[in-house]
């Protein structure tokens, strides 16, 4: 930490309250500091004496020996360059505004940055609201006078400006706003351009469209500090791609591939938006009658994995039962020389026989058929011709 920013650092504590005063009341030492004080109108300077005086107020005093004044921010005025800039924001100010017209001595443009005294608590940080609407609305407006005034600001420079911590919350962009700024056939032409199908030159009245949207918050769209740097130069300031291949260093070539990425980026985000209405209006959203679709903990593939897995376990275990089972009993009687002489000819015999060995277990009372019932056949009678007279 340089000298600067600890100077600047113990001046907000003392506005805040953390240094503490050893004076015993405030109301005595601001009675004090009244009745030392010289106080002099038009008249009383006509008429004054010069003389020596004992009672004149110390001209510096302790910290700890006056007290604070009730402070709800801070502010700074300066010509604005990168590292004033920088310096500033690091101290945590916000630019709340910048002069049109440059120093006619130094060619800044006058910047004005504040930085509110409040503490932790909820009631204090509800009290500075303001300030990001104050930074919401300069932030509006200085994108509009990028392409006018600020045209002669680097990009880099206009970029570091709106960079703000202080932002208020924005809503994303729906269809109905997305089809305010750009028509299906605008959305049409910068998906064609990142299909590499067409020239940069077809799409560069849409870029001032494409970059107000980024910068204010309402596309979800992450791009890296030179990506951005690139869009703002090209679509908010009107500059040539040769204008800011010698401002960034860039080749043109890299230059405008960085650029094609971007709009790549923005034709996703306008085709979910675009995706998403097509679902809602066909009745295949998330939501029906009001009611969240989520979708299932498992995936279908999921449970067909798991379900072939329970199965070849049980698969298994039958197995395993099978082959604890006695299979003696299923034996096939005969040895290998009868079975061999008995399938031995020129014909394959279509019934083999094969004495048996020993004597036929009996089956078990359980394991033995139902009897059969006989069922005696009762003889018809002979019809009245047959019968002997």
């Amino acid at each position: 930490m340089g000298y600067g920013s600890r100077a600047l650092q113990l001046l907000k504590q003392y506005y805040k309250g953390e240094v503490p005063s050893l004076s015993e009341t405030l109301a005595a030492a601001e009675s004090e500091l009244s009745s030392t004080s010289v106080h002099l109108d038009s008249g009383a300077l006509m008429k004054e004496q010069i003389r020596p005086r004992a009672d004149l107020p110390p001209l510096l005093l302790k910290l700890s020996e006056r007290p604070a004044e009730q402070l709800d921010y801070m502010g700074v005025a300066y010509g604005i360059t990168g590292d004033l800039l920088r310096f500033w924001k690091r101290a945590g100010f916000s630019v709340v505004y910048i002069r049109q017209t440059p120093n006619e001595l130094t060619g800044e443009h006058s910047c004005v940055m504040l930085h509110t005294l409040t503490g932790d608590s909820d009631a204090d940080q509800e009290s500075v609201s303001w300030l990001p609407a104050f930074c919401a609305d300069f932030r509006k407006r200085f994108l509009s006078l990028l392409s006018y005034q600020f045209t002669s600001l680097t990009s880099s420079l206009a970029l570091s400006i709106l960079q703000e911590r202080n932002k208020l919350d924005q809503h994303v962009l729906a269809v109905d706003e997305l089809k305010y700024w750009l028509t299906d056939y605008d959305v049409n032409r910068l998906e064609l351009y990142s299909r590499n199908l067409v020239d940069h030159h077809l799409i560069t009245d849409l870029l001032p469209t494409v970059a107000r949207l980024y910068f204010l918050d309402k596309l979800k769209v992450s791009l890296s500090a030179v990506q951005s740097a690139i869009l703002l130069g090209l679509g908010l300031q009107h500059k040539t791609v040769e204008e800011l291949d010698k401002e960034l260093e860039l080749p043109a070539q890299q230059l405008l591939g960085l650029f094609n990425r971007i709009i790549r980026k923005v034709v996703q985000v306008f085709t979910e938006i675009r995706s998403a209405q097509a679902e809602k209006e066909l009745g295949l959203s998330k939501e029906v009658d009001g009611v969240e679709m989520r979708p299932l903990e498992t995936s279908v593939d999921d449970e067909l994995v798991s379900g072939g897995r329970e199965f070849q376990a049980k698969q298994q275990e039958q197995l395993q039962d099978l082959l604890a089972d006695d299979l003696h009993k299923y034996a096939v009687a005969g040895t290998e020389d009868e079975w061999h002489g008995a399938l031995s000819g020129s014909s394959r015999p279509s019934l083999v026989s094969i004495k048996r060995q020993g004597k036929r277990p009996k089956q078990d009372e359980s394991d033995e058929r139902s009897p059969v019932k006989k069922v005696k056949r009762v003889k018809k009678p002979k019809s009245k011709k047959h019968r002997k007279v």
